[in-house]
């Protein structure tokens, strides 16, 4: 498993949580620019991206950029790989071009968040 974020302090979380779990991850600093498979047959891109929550008022086109790339990349770099995102405004969802189905929703912290997945491609 692989993990990887551009926060290195989200990547010392997951460090120390996977550690706690006794998960093995392979947890990367990184930009979403630098996503690459692992070795090895294809599996799933599960994402949480940005929700836009904490980001402000007007941040809104620039997530919609962030969700085009990472549904570009998702297509260009992992062929036959399933996508599942965890996100807070399914527009954004839509915005990676991807043919996500909607299988659920919850709260998180409040607000209203979905899984939306696409099967191996």
């Amino acid at each position: 498993m692989v993990a990887a974020d551009r926060d290195a302090g989200a990547c010392a979380a997951t460090t120390a949580n996977a550690g706690r779990a006794g998960v093995g991850v392979d947890v990367r600093h990184q930009p979403l620019s630098a996503l690459s498979p692992p070795p090895g047959p294809p599996g799933w891109l599960v994402a949480n991206p940005p929700w836009g929550t904490r980001t402000g008022p007007g941040a809104h086109g620039d997530l919609r950029d962030l969700y085009a790339t990472l549904g570009r990349l998702a297509r260009d770099r992992l062929p036959g790989w399933g996508v599942a995102l965890l996100v807070g405004d399914l527009r954004l969802a839509h915005a990676t071009g991807l043919p996500l189905e909607h299988h659920w929703s919850t709260t998180g912290g409040g607000i209203r968040v979905h899984l939306v997945a696409t099967g191996p491609r």
